[in-house]
């Protein structure tokens, strides 16, 4: 069972955050808090999470601030901010503390369910904030495609079945796509290619194979 510790002193998004990943999986728990003092309150009794996330802007706190004092009594458990207004000044401290990522509320919920599969994996999530117009990103149609499939679930070898391209090629296209996006994996690719409108529900999609 993967466990997360969620911190936020809106219950309504709590309510969400929890419904959104235990929907979107059956190994999770999510535990929450509502601010500084509560969350402290509860790692205080149990401790044993794989992950926390904190919102920035608590009523008795700063986020940032929790999660570099939750990573310091707790080495173990990874830590990370999940807030509304992620700028590169606030990445840069959370990836300076040792933080695993920094994401933004704006995220669907698939998007987020991707996003703390891809830190159960080991890797880094940083939702740096981008350019919202989508004309301000240099990419072409097929790296759009290749995005557009990816953001369905598809994995590389499924996307170039897809695309009637070669495995190799799909990971030569998320090299490029990475520059571009300043993305380091896929799920921060799609969910910065959704903040920039490269992904549009209203474009056709191919008829992709059953995984």
């Amino acid at each position: 069972m993967r466990r997360i510790f969620f911190v936020d002193d809106h219950p309504i998004y709590r309510d969400g955050f929890r419904r959104a990943l235990i929907g979107g999986s059956e190994d999770i728990e999510v535990v929450d808090a509502e601010g500084v003092r509560a969350a402290m309150s509860t790692l205080a009794c149990d401790d044993a999470f794989d992950l926390c996330l904190v919102d920035q802007n608590l009523a008795d706190g700063e986020g940032l601030a929790l999660a570099l004092d939750i990573r310091r009594r707790y080495p173990a458990m990874a830590v990370g901010l999940l807030c509304a207004d992620v700028r590169s000044e606030l990445v840069a401290e959370v990836r300076r503390m040792g933080g695993v990522a920094c994401l933004a509320k704006s995220r669907d919920a698939a998007s987020l369910c991707s996003a703390v599969d891809a830190l159960f994996r080991g890797e880094l999530v940083f939702d740096e904030r981008v350019s919202s117009i989508a004309g301000d990103v240099d990419m072409s149609p097929r790296k759009r495609e290749v995005l557009e499939l990816a953001s369905l679930g598809m994995q590389d070898k499924q996307i170039g079945k897809a695309l009637a391209i070669s495995e190799s090629t799909v990971r030569h296209h998320w090299k490029q796509i990475f520059i571009r996006l300043g993305a380091g994996n896929r799920a921060e690719a799609v969910s910065k290619a959704h903040q920039t409108r490269l992904l549009r529900q209203s474009e056709p999609r191919r008829n992709v194979p059953p995984r």
